[in-house]
């Protein structure tokens, strides 16, 4: 037999999981075309290597962001466990 339960709080995790990440991952990029914007604003875009490093960090934001979300997601969990552990 299904333990209902343990089956809701397993889906609410998921999805808890799955919108942090979302959250986290779509605040990395605005924060990135942010950075852009400024540097178009200030015609701060030249070609030498800072510039270009900066241009080409904007340039795969998706992929960092996506990669930081998941290792947000790591750190949160391992506090929720901790916190569990010490409200038993």
């Amino acid at each position: 037999m299904i333990d209902w339960a343990d089956y809701y709080k397993e889906r609410y995790d998921e999805s808890r999981e799955e919108i942090q990440e979302f959250h986290f991952t779509l605040g990395w990029i605005k924060g990135s075309l942010e950075r852009i914007s400024d540097m178009i604003a200030q015609s701060d875009i030249k070609t030498d290597s800072y510039s270009m490093e900066q241009l080409k960090s904007i340039a795969s934001v998706v992929e960092t962001a996506k990669e930081q979300a998941r290792l947000n997601t790591i750190r949160v969990n391992t506090l929720i466990e901790e916190n569990s552990k010490i409200a038993q």
